[in-house]
């Protein structure tokens, strides 16, 4: 069973998957294809019920240049450099 610190991570990390497909003007179904998953998966990723796995935290790296530490924890740069 999560513990409540389990839940209030993946929501955070929630909040910022949300950030990144918004800021790119992207639609769930749109980030969900990028990302290789489908639209509900990627809907429990961004509303914190579902832990992001480390490979599509991966992915979203890979495909959009987006920090792996910064979406898993929200501290650094959002962007690589």
């Amino acid at each position: 069973m999560p513990t409540k610190m389990d839940e209030v991570s993946r929501q955070e990390i929630g909040k910022r998957l949300k950030a990144v497909r918004a800021i790119n003007g992207l639609t769930q179904h749109e980030f969900s294809r990028l990302i290789n998953t489908a639209v509900p998966t990627c809907s429990n990723y961004e509303l914190g019920k579902s832990e992001l796995p480390l490979s599509i935290a991966m992915m979203i790296n890979a495909k959009m240049n987006i920090s792996i530490p910064w979406l898993i924890t929200g501290e650094g740069e959002r962007k690589e450099s």
